[in-house]
């Protein structure tokens, strides 16, 4: 019985010569599927990313208003009612394209708490608009004495009902140019928070 087994492999052998045209396109696909949900994992895990330095720089922010307010008695105070920007390394305008200017005032109370200032320049396209950093404003004012009792801070985070951290959402599906969506949150600071 044995004495056919070396003829039944030479003959397994003449027809054996490689892969056929079917084994290589199956193993294209298995290789494209596997490369697709890589580079979806790597995304996602990037925008993760992104989004936790952003409740981090600002939980950061928020905890230097925190200590201005105890320091001077009140909060950071651009000297209006205006959005401006955080931590723009170049001085140039961020928030809702572009929209808000830097403080040079803010900046400088800022830095007596940090090193340097976090800045988020990663832009947001967003439906109608474009959305780059991080903004302040005082948001509420003594009436008796002018002096700004609360700050606000306002940022977006990449996907739809993200944490805003210490923040709270104000929009949680803010619509998005390739039709997703984006979190809009913000963060109001006061002496009693």
């Amino acid at each position: 019985m044995f004495f056919f087994l070396p003829n039944i492999v030479k003959h397994m052998d003449a027809f054996k010569k490689g892969f056929t045209l079917i084994e290589l396109l199956v193993a294209i696909a298995i290789i494209g599927i596997l490369a697709s949900i890589t580079v979806v994992s790597i995304m996602g895990v990037r925008v993760n990313a992104r989004n936790a330095k952003r409740n981090t720089d600002i939980n950061s922010y928020a905890t230097a208003v925190q200590m201005a307010i105890n320091d001077n008695g009140e909060a950071p105070d651009p000297g209006d009612t205006v959005f401006h920007c955080l931590g723009d390394p170049s001085g140039g305008p961020c928030g809702f394209d572009d929209s808000s200017p830097t403080s040079i005032s803010i900046h400088s109370i800022f830095l007596n708490y940090f090193s340097s200032l976090p800045f988020d320049n990663f832009v947001i396209d967003l439906k109608y608009e474009k959305w780059r950093g991080y903004v302040y404003r005082c948001s509420s004012r003594s009436a008796l004495t002018g002096i700004c009792n609360a700050g606000r801070i306002w940022w977006f985070l990449e996907g739809v009902n993200q944490k805003c951290g210490r923040g709270t959402v104000v929009y949680s599906d803010y619509p998005d140019d390739d039709g997703s969506g984006n979190t809009w949150c913000q963060i109001n600071i006061s002496a009693s928070s």
